[in-house]
């Protein structure tokens, strides 16, 4: 008779350590294909922009990337696709901060400062001899239209609005959040 009980008690053990092995599984798959969800999701709102450039324009090297972020704002860096900039194939990811925006008066000035509503915000058309062109040609006043930005590097060197002109809401790819 103990041994009829012996192998009841062990069947029971091996269905008890299945039915736990099973849970385990199926709670391993689930957790798998909850964390690839996130990841997907994630990697589809979220990327890194760095500027590996040895001139840089931008105080910062490396970005968050916010790909639904595609609302420009004055204040903010923004990555977006060259549009007829001379110097970058037309498609080509350049990151700026976005310094003036609809209503803003922007003004090169015959000193070569660039002012925003009447006050400085960068000096200089350093890039003009390498464009081939005179630095009469960027020098004037426009106001900053709808869906429009003016957008700026944080140098005198850098290549930006001051040469090819407005950001358009279209080009943008998304907003950068400064990591370092």
């Amino acid at each position: 008779m103990g041994t009829i009980e012996s192998n009841a008690k062990e069947k029971a053990d091996r269905r008890q350590l299945i039915c736990k092995v099973v849970k385990l599984t199926i709670c391993a798959v689930l957790f798998t294909i909850c964390f690839c969800l996130a990841g997907k999701i994630l990697g589809t709102r979220y990327g890194i922009y760095a500027d590996g450039r040895i001139s840089k324009c931008l105080p910062y090297t490396v970005f968050i990337l916010d790909k639904w972020h595609k609302k420009g704002e004055v204040g903010d860096y923004f990555a977006f696709h060259a549009q007829n900039t001379r110097m970058f194939k037309n498609g080509s990811v350049l990151a700026k901060q976005f310094v003036a925006g609809l209503g803003d008066a922007v003004e090169i000035t015959n000193d070569e400062e660039v002012l925003i509503n009447g006050i400085k915000s960068q000096q200089g058309l350093h890039l003009a001899d390498k464009m081939g062109q005179p630095k009469e040609n960027f020098i004037g006043k426009t106001i900053i239209e709808k869906d429009e930005f003016f957008a700026l590097g944080s140098t005198e060197a850098s290549f930006d609005s001051r040469y090819w002109g407005t950001v358009n809401e279209n080009q943008i790819i998304g907003r950068l959040y400064p990591v370092f």
